[in-house]
């Protein structure tokens, strides 16, 4: 099937936002689950990707029978960040990120969850055939904390979210104590993992597993039917999302297609 494009302002910034649907909408009349994505350019087509290799998000959407929207990221300065993170982050944060510690980085992520639940999901349940009951999320690194925070603040709108190699390092305790918080149910589906050999900035492969293990076993403890995956050799690109999201969607909407 083909993947609709058209460009939409987000937090003032033009940016494009692509649909893809499973090749059974057009041969039915039923509604559809949705997911939402982050990255937009890494979510289908190889040659957007950052490091050419997207997640090729189309084949296992087509498996799941659920249309995908992806929202390309900013990608001016540290935009990317700053509309994935709820928090601003701290110096030390930064340092091991090599950023500007006197430059403020995230913050965003409220008003950039609140656009996606607020302002585009009503706009694609109005333009396509679907299920406004049945929505998901799905990121990747920052894309991911913005995954978990979402479904956090919106439990009563989204049912699924997929945090693949979540930076959970990133917000450590602010990010559990909001999941603490969640209004979460066991109708809720919630996808987490991580990669052997994770790293990011100054921070290594055991520092980042150990990270995402804490947040997992939070999760676990919530109501939410949680599945948590670790990657043997997993790494932090898309390639390796890419072999993840596969499951991951399976798992979300195993119920659904």
């Amino acid at each position: 099937m083909p993947i609709d494009t058209y460009e939409q302002t987000v937090l003032d910034k033009r940016r494009q936002i692509s649909i893809h649907t499973p090749a059974s909408y057009e041969r039915s009349a039923k509604r559809y689950p949705v997911l939402y994505m982050h990255d937009g350019q890494n979510v289908f087509d190889d040659e957007r990707a950052f490091y050419g290799r997207s997640w090729r998000a189309a084949e296992a959407a087509e498996r799941a029978d659920v249309i995908i929207v992806a929202v390309d990221c900013n990608t001016e300065g540290t935009g990317r960040l700053d509309e994935y993170s709820v928090w601003e982050l701290q110096a030390d944060v930064k340092q091991k990120l090599a950023l500007d510690p006197s430059r403020s980085a995230g913050g965003r992520g409220t008003a950039y969850n609140r656009y996606l639940m607020e302002e585009l999901k009503p706009e694609m349940d109005r333009k396509w055939r679907t299920d406004p009951d049945r929505t998901g999320m799905a990121g990747s690194s920052a894309g991911g904390n913005c995954t978990l925070s979402a479904v956090c603040m919106y439990p009563h709108l989204i049912q699924y979210a997929a945090a693949l190699s979540p930076a959970c390092w990133l917000f450590q305790e602010k990010l559990e104590h909001q999941i603490n918080e969640a209004a979460f149910t066991p109708q809720h589906c919630i996808y987490i993992d991580t990669g052997t050999d994770e790293h990011v900035g100054s921070v290594g492969s055991k520092a980042y597993m150990e990270s995402v293990f804490s947040t997992a076993k939070v999760l676990q403890q919530t109501k939410a039917d949680t599945r948590f995956h670790v990657q043997e050799n997993g790494t932090h690109e898309e390639a390796s999302w890419g072999e993840r999201f596969s499951d991951a969607i399976t798992f979300l909407f195993r119920g659904d297609a």
